[in-house]
This record gives structure tokens, C-alpha cells and sequence, in this order.
């Protein structure tokens, strides 16, 4: 027996005991969402790419044109943030990348929970409630990332939040607990952890402009300006220099080399072959600004699907009631509020303080102020909107401590949230795991791989945004161009052309893939690579670009009591999907048109016409054979008939009757005298096709287009350019041509 008795083994803190359990009990639901999770998404699909180029050794690179960047090679350099794919890949050199891809992200998932806990208990060491004093603002904050719907959406698969946060919390760890250093070690340090975010995630360039601010500030109030300005000045050394080293790579071969490309590297365009595809939604004036983000804050904090629900469920709603408090506050020391902000300014903790309030209204305005693009106006309710974290949860915090009816109602939002973050991770741990078969994606790297080895030189191809990037990192031995939705046939051209893309597919909701190839199909050769049935349809080569459309006559056919499967071969079929008789009124006359008829429209454009028959009209309606007739003595510009009774046999008369470089619009009436369909056939029209659905304000721009008439903005609705041959289609887009409100 030793003298001074048995020493007493030391005891682990009540606090991270409990931390402990609860990172056990997440670690093994989210466990099997990893071992679930087969997806690789969209944006995933792009990370994984340019890791894949990664691993081969290419570098920095992706084989992935997006945007119309106009890539001349593959691959091409690529200006996206690096530190993700940088790490897959080199990870992908040691075991499989696509297995890495679903675990590596859980394990930084898994990991951010544990620094943002120190942070947290560091920070804010009291106890949240007196009651249960081992649980702190550290359980809190780790609780709230870990459960939060858009970081467990995203944890699971090849994408930058899980990386980008975990470094941010390692950032913000190490800022608390040296936030009373000014020495030129930490200095540096704080440097290098204000760019490892931002390098992981461009959004979150948030937190070394929240470190600069706070510099500044310091520099501005005191005390001790000389030693907080060279502290500040060694601080940003490693931010200017790892950020102007980047940007210098990225200008290198960015045909736009403003700062823009350091957020956006969607700016990355390599040259100016390519129409430009406008991603931000332009901003009409100061005013119009102003106004537009003033209702983004009544989107936000509303009851839609737009505002921040499917991102923090109600923990943002902390933000309103914390108003109620700081106004109370701010009037009860309205004489001394700004000493006393200077006090906490200039106090020791100072700059740790004033950073981390920049870094979380700083985020929250990023959003709300910044980040507004066309394919998601809003970002409150997106992966986007998880910057704006720290805002609400140390709202939540900082009301949590006040206690009282505020403290109640805080308390109740906090657990609500949490409350549905649980049961999202309760159902996570419910799933099966799915199947390994490949995809359609997966189908198609298969063939395009078979297709390049078949020839000389490397594959190019321009694929469809979305199946693109899912199907890009499988292939990386082939080059792709981006299709948009808004990709014209001349961009079309160009990338078959200059660029040098060997085949072109993109996605048709009714017909499934499009799809050409040096003037020939892929169907043959689909099947027989593949072995099964090929989900590609082959649309004609195309010849030659043509500048404008060449004015022809039209037939426009009103026709009732006829089935779909009674109308003629050779049509192309629209389905319009309407009822109502309000939807045949916009056949013959859409809204912006005012009272005008289609062809009164057309007879203002120096048209002429001839009405034979409409519905509705009074006047008797002419047969086919009158109409033959009347054509024979004056062939008109565009005649307007109405057909009843599903007269099939009187549609073909006159479709013999009119002859070569006529083109009939036959639109279909339902019994409930809507409109259920419109078929075109004739000169220039692709018989047999049945594109995308349309809408009945689409008749009358593809009727005024047709009859070579410029669609301007008094006409709403598309031309129907996808009824039209690869050669007539040469002067209009590829999908909607144009569209007005």
C-alpha cells in the first residue's frame, strides 16, 4: 500500500460523456445512410469528374464543358473550388473512388460535430438550462448541424459541404481558443484556416472577409492600433496570397478574369465561341433591387416552400422573436448603446466576437442580398441557404439564456427543429440498401465508351445538362459539352462544329433521349453494344444553318369528334392537356393579343387570309371540297377551317389539294370543347415525332412563325420548334425558341 493512499483515477467531464453518447447514437444512424447511399447526384457527378482527373494525374481538370464554357480540348483546366475534389481524388488512388465518395463525406459529417462541440463549450460554458447542467451551447450547435435536413442530404455523397464545414468549425475552434494571441504564429495560423473554407466551398469566402472585417474594426477602436494592424497584416498574408494565386490560375485560361470568377467559377468561360449563359437574374435599377430583396425577407420567413423550412424547419423564426428583446434593449440603453458596443469592441475578446458576428450576418446576407440565380430564384430553402446557420443558432443561443416567455418560445422552436431533424435521422436508419445494377447513365457511359474505342481520336459529345454530370466522371477518357434548355440550334452547330463534338443527345420527356451522330443513329449501334433495346430516338442530321424562316402557306384545321388514334400518319403530335373552352380561345387568339383573332393578327402583318369556317362563328361552315375550290381560284397565305365530325377523309383531300410547301396545324377539340391535341405536318415538319408536351397559346406564334411573320412580344406562348426538321429548326432554339409572360 503506497503512502497518501489509492490516487483517484481522473474523471471525463459530465458534458463529453454526453457528447460522446450522442455522437454514438448519430454515428450509427447515419451509419447506414452511408452504407446505403448509391446516388452520385448532379453537381456530385461534376466534384466526381474532376477527382477522377485527379486521380489520373491530370490535375485540376474536368472533361465536363459547362455553362458553355467552349472547351477547344478535353480535359480543360477547371476553376472550381479545389480542396474536394483534390482530396477524392488522391483518396481514389488508394481505394475505390465511388465507395470514397459516399464515406469520405460522412466521415467529415460525422467529424464537423466534434469541433464545432469545443467551440461551442469554449464559447458558451454555461449551462443552456439550469436543470441539465451538463448539456451546453456545444451539444446544441453539434445537434442542430447534425440534424439539420440539407447537411444529412448532402453528407452522403461526393459534394463540398461536408469538407467546407468541418474546416470552418476547425476554424472557429482554434479562433476561440487563441482569441487572446496576437503573436505572428497565429497570426499566419488564423490566415491558413480563413482560406481552407473558402477553397473547400467559394461560398464560404464569408469567413475570411468576417476575419478581415473584425481586423479592421480592431485596427479602427483599439486599443494598441500598432500591434493589432501587424497582426492583421500577417493574418491576411496567407488569405491574399492563397486567394491572388488562385485567382492568377483561374484568369490563366478564363476568358472573363474579373474577381466574379473567384465565387462564381460558373464565369469560367474559355473563350467567346459560345453564346453566354446568363445564370444571375438581372437587376433593373437600384430601386428594383431594393424592392426584389425587400420581399425575398417576407419569402424567407413565410409559409411557402420557398422560405427556410426545408433548411432549418422553424429554428430561423428565432430571428423575428429576438427582435422583440433587442429592441427593448437598445431603447432601455439607447444613450450608452454605442459605448457600450466599443467596450466589447475593444475588450479582449473583442475581436473574437465582433468576427463571429460578422461571419454569421455577413452568411445570412450572402443569401438574402447575393445568391439569386434563374434556376432557383430563392436559395432560403436549398443547401445554399446552410450558411446562414450560425445567424439562427446563436440567436437561438443568446434568447435561450434570457429565460422568461421569449426563453419558452425559443426553447420550443429549438425542439421542434430538432424534434423533425430526429425523425429524418430515425428514417435514414430505416432504409434498405438499393441495387448495384447500372443506371441509365451508367447504360450510356457504357455505350459512348464502346463507341470511342470503335473510333480514332477521342469522343466528344454534347450531352444535356444533368445527365451530363452523371454521366461525364464514368467516361473520363471522353470529352462533353453542357446542353441547356435554353441551348440554341446555331450553339448546337457550333459545338458539333469549331468544337468538334462527334455526337449530340439531350433528353425529350416524351421520346426519352435525342440523339445524333456524324449524320447517323445511335439505336443500331446502342442495341448492339448494349445487348438490350436502345432508349434513344434518332433525329434527322442536319445540313445547313439557315438565318430566317422561310415564309410558307398554312393550313390552320379545326377538327372535332375524332379520337387520337384516328388522325393520319406523318403528323407530329403535341399534347396540349387543356379543358375548358377558355383553352380553345387561346388557340385562335392569346391574351396578349387582345380581341384579335389569329388571322385578324396575320391579316395586320400583310397576310392574307381566308377564313372557310371556325367554332363559333355563325356564318356556315365550308367542306373540304368548297375549300379546294376556293384554292384553286385564290391560293391564300393562310386558311382557317373547321372540320367536323372526324373528318379524316375531308383532312386528307385537302392535304393532296394543297400541294408542296403547305404546312397543316390541326388542332383537336374535346367533347368538352377544350382542346386535347394539335398535330402539324407538311413542308419542313418531322412526321411521326411526338415532342414535348405544349400549351394553346403555342398555336398561334408557331402559325405567325410558320407563315414567316417575326414572333415579337405582342404574341405569347413558343414556336413548336420541335415538330420542325434539323434544317428548318436552324434559326430558333432548340427547346422554347422564346416565351413571353
Amino acid at each position: 500500500m503506497l503512502a497518501g493512499g489509492v490516487s483517484k483515477p481522473s474523471r471525463i467531464p459530465a458534458d463529453i460523456i454526453a457528447f460522446a453518447g450522442l455522437f454514438v447514437v448519430v454515428l450509427i444512424a447515419r451509419g447506414g445512410a452511408a452504407y446505403v447511399a448509391t446516388n452520385i447526384g448532379i453537381d456530385g457527378g461534376y466534384y466526381m469528374g474532376v477527382a477522377e482527373q485527379v486521380r489520373l494525374g491530370a490535375g485540376l481538370s474536368s472533361n465536363l464543358s459547362i455553362y458553355n464554357f467552349g472547351y477547344t480540348e478535353f480535359p480543360s483546366p477547371t476553376g472550381i473550388y479545389p480542396l474536394w475534389p483534390v482530396l477524392l481524388g488522391t483518396i481514389g488512388r488508394f481505394v475505390d473512388m465511388e465507395a470514397a465518395a459516399h464515406w469520405v463525406p460522412w466521415g467529415l459529417y460525422m467529424l464537423s460535430g466534434v469541433p464545432l462541440f469545443f467551440f461551442g463549450r469554449a464559447a458558451f460554458p454555461a449551462p443552456i438550462w439550469q436543470r441539465i447542467p451538463w448539456f451546453h451551447a456545444g451539444h446544441l450547435l453539434a445537434l442542430l448541424l447534425w440534424t439539420n435536413p440539407q447537411y444529412r442530404a448532402w453528407s452522403v455523397g461526393p459534394y463540398t459541404e461536408p469538407l467546407a464545414w468541418t474546416l470552418l468549425c476547425f476554424g472557429l475552434w482554434r479562433l476561440v481558443l487563441n482569441r487572446h494571441r496576437v503573436d505572428v504564429l497565429w497570426a499566419l495560423e488564423l490566415g491558413v484556416w480563413g482560406c481552407l473554407p473558402f477553397f473547400a466551398r467559394a461560398q464560404l469566402m464569408v469567413f475570411p472577409l468576417a476575419i478581415g472585417a473584425a481586423l479592421a474594426l480592431r485596427v479602427a477602436v483599439g486599443p494598441d492600433r500598432r500591434a493589432n494592424l501587424r497582426f492583421g497584416a500577417m493574418t491576411l498574408l496567407p488569405i491574399v496570397v492563397a486567394t491572388g494565386a488562385w485567382w492568377a490560375r483561374v484568369a490563366s485560361f478564363s476568358a472573363n478574369d474579373g474577381p466574379g470568377i473567384l465565387l462564381r467559377f460558373d464565369r469560367c468561360r474559355v473563350n467567346e465561341l459560345l453564346p453566354e449563359l446568363v445564370v444571375m437574374v438581372p437587376i433593373d435599377g437600384f430601386f428594383h433591387y431594393v424592392g426584389d430583396r425587400l420581399f425575398g425577407l417576407l419569402v424567407a420567413w413565410s409559409f411557402t416552400k420557398s422560405s427556410y423550412w426545408d433548411v432549418f424547419y422553424v429554428l430561423h423564426w428565432v430571428v423575428p422573436l429576438a427582435l422583440i428583446p433587442a429592441l427593448g434593449l437598445a431603447l432601455k440603453h439607447r444613450r450608452e448603446l454605442v459605448g457600450r458596443c466599443l467596450v466589447l469592441v475593444r475588450s479582449p475578446d473583442g475581436f473574437f466576437w465582433s468576427a463571429l458576428f460578422f461571419l454569421a450576418w455577413g452568411a445570412w446576407l450572402s443569401v438574402q442580398l447575393v445568391h439569386k440565380q434563374f434556376s432557383s430564384p430563392w436559395y432560403f430553402d436549398q443547401r445554399e441557404g446552410l450558411v446562414s446557420f450560425f445567424a439562427f443558432a446563436l440567436t437561438a443561443l443568446w434568447l435561450l439564456r434570457r429565460g422568461g416567455i421569449i426563453g419558452v418560445i425559443a426553447s420550443l422552436l429549438v425542439f421542434v427543429s430538432l424534434g423533425f431533424g430526429v425523425r429524418g435521422l430515425w428514417r435514414e436508419a430505416k432504409f434498405k440498401r438499393g441495387g448495384t445494377a447500372l443506371d441509365q447513365h451508367g447504360r450510356l457511359a457504357v455505350a459512348l465508351r464502346k463507341l470511342d474505342s470503335a473510333q480514332d481520336g477521342p469522343l466528344i459529345v454534347a450531352l444535356e445538362e444533368g445527365h451530363a454530370q452523371r454521366t461525364a466522371w464514368r467516361t473520363p477518357e471522353i470529352g462533353y459539352h453542357w446542353l441547356s434548355t435554353r441551348t440554341s440550334y446555331a450553339t448546337v452547330g457550333v459545338m458539333s462544329g469549331p468544337l468538334g463534338a462527334d455526337a449530340v443527345v439531350w433528353d425529350n420527356p416524351r421520346d426519352s433521349w435525342g440523339f445524333l451522330r456524324n449524320g447517323g443513329h445511335l439505336e443500331a449501334d446502342y442495341a448492339r453494344l448494349i445487348g438490350i433495346p436502345s432508349p434513344f430516338k434518332g433525329v434527322e442530321p442536319r445540313a445547313i444553318a439557315l438565318e430566317a424562316m422561310a415564309p410558307r402557306r398554312v393550313v390552320l384545321v379545326a377538327m372535332d369528334g375524332l379520337g387520337t388514334g384516328r388522325m393520319p400518319g406523318g403528323y407530329a403530335r403535341f399534347e396540349l392537356g387543356s379543358v375548358g373552352s377558355a383553352a380553345w380561345r387561346q388557340v385562335s387568339a392569346g391574351s396578349a393579343v387582345g380581341r384579335m383573332t389569329v388571322w385578324e393578327w396575320a391579316a395586320k402583318q400583310q397576310k392574307s387570309v381566308e377564313v372557310f369556317g371556325w367554332p363559333g362563328r355563325s356564318e356556315p361552315q365550308k367542306g373540304a371540297e368548297e375549300v379546294v375550290t376556293a384554292w384553286v381560284a385564290a391560293p391564300v397565305d393562310l386558311s382557317v377551317i373547321h372540320l367536323k365530325s372526324g373528318d379524316v377523309a375531308g383532312l386528307e383531300q385537302l392535304t393532296v389539294a394543297a400541294g408542296e410547301g403547305v404546312v397543316f396545324v390541326v388542332v383537336v377539340i374535346d367533347a368538352r370543347g377544350g382542346v386535347s391535341g394539335a398535330w402539324l405536318r407538311g413542308a419542313d415538319i418531322a412526321g411521326g415525332k411526338r415532342p414535348r408536351t405544349a400549351e394553346p397559346a403555342d398555336v398561334a406564334p408557331t402559325v405567325a412563325w410558320l407563315l414567316g411573320v417575326p414572333v415579337g412580344t405582342d404574341l405569347p406562348g413558343r414556336v413548336l420548334s420541335e415538330a420542325l426538321s434539323w434544317d428548318a429548326a436552324g434559326a430558333i432554339g432548340r427547346h422554347d425558341v422564346e416565351r413571353w409572360e
